[in-house]
């Protein structure tokens, strides 16, 4: 008889809170949840330096499913970049901060973040406005993640008059990814007996925003990561042929998405090295790129050339023509 020794994967939730925004009280509402539906879980945690200078970081990771009798599951006490399920931030730029370490895939990762600033010191002593432009972290934070959300959490807990963790609370629940029942979500907030009125009214109201507001990817459409490397091959092939040829490589990039994830690192390395085979760099290429007009006017300004004054370009090529 064999047994099998697989173990289910957990579900790993990474929460980004400022100092004094209940990003505690977040994580230990999960954990109670999930203790509530029966479900292995542990959470952990990593102060952060000051309120604006560093976020204070939970992770929680658990079961999906109560663990087999005589198993018990070995969680990670810290995230791994590339390998959390749902990021949770409570501030914009602190949402951006997470994909810049590694830990939103766009594999992998639902990206649920505030989209409010709170500046930072850097930005607050600049001597003009040395805001960062939110639309570009929006930008960044969407296109780092395989579904992302952005949310006014923080207009949603102040017309609630709550905490903004009962709001990141409504709007996690509200995604779909946690393994149990909304009201095992409002037991838990009921049983801590502080706020709960209000604490309740955030998490509704964030959770139907969650609910109506996640973008899933559109039918037909790649994911982030595989899309920017299309595009790329795209006008490499526009440069190499001419619109007809990149035509070709879209095709050809469809067809081989038709036998896999689309989101499966394997077919964007496919993809990245069908670009560059169906635009091989022979001799005529080559000889096409460095005659090219635009290259000896970036020449000449390398080199700091006068209008009129010659230049000479000496190519070396290897291997040479024998």
């Amino acid at each position: 008889m064999t047994t099998s020794m697989t173990t289910p994967m957990p579900t790993s939730i990474l929460i980004a809170a400022l100092g004094g925004e209940g990003g505690g009280v977040l994580a230990e509402w999960i954990v109670d949840a999930a203790l509530r539906a029966g479900l292995p879980v542990q959470a952990t945690s990593v102060p952060g330096v000051a309120q604006r200078t560093g976020a204070t970081s939970y992770y929680v990771e658990f079961l999906d499913a109560p663990a087999q009798p005589g198993r018990q599951p070995v969680f990670a006490l810290m995230p791994l970049p590339g390998r959390v399920d749902v990021v949770l931030a409570s501030e914009l730029l602190e949402g951006v901060r997470m994909a810049e370490r590694g830990f939103v895939s766009p594999q992998q990762t639902l990206l649920i973040t505030a989209s409010h600033r709170v500046l930072t010191t850097t930005e607050k002593m600049a001597m003009g406005d040395g805001r960062f432009d939110s639309q570009r972290l929006l930008a960044a934070a969407a296109t780092s993640a395989r579904q992302f959300l952005a949310l006014d959490l923080l207009a949603i807990a102040q017309r609630r008059r709550t905490a903004i963790s009962a709001v990141m609370y409504g709007a996690l629940a509200g995604s779909g990814r946690l393994p149990w029942s909304r009201d095992i979500d409002e037991a838990v907030i009921r049983a801590r007996g502080v706020g709960v009125e209000t604490s309740l009214a955030g998490y509704a109201e964030a959770f139907d925003a969650a609910r109506d507001g996640l973008s899933a990817p559109a039918a037909g459409a790649l994911p982030p990561a595989l899309a920017d490397i299309v595009q790329r091959g795209e006008e490499r092939m526009r440069d190499y042929q001419d619109e007809s040829y990149a035509a070709r490589y879209r095709a050809r990039v469809e067809s081989l998405r038709a036998t896999c994830d689309p989101a499966s690192p394997a077919l964007e390395e496919a993809a990245r090295q069908l670009a560059l085979w169906m635009s091989y760099e022979d001799v005529i290429r080559v000889a096409d790129l460095k005659s090219r007009r635009a290259r000896f006017h970036r020449i000449r300004g390398e080199v700091g050339a006068r209008k009129g004054e010659p230049i000479i370009v000496r190519d070396f090529l290897r291997p040479r023509v024998d």
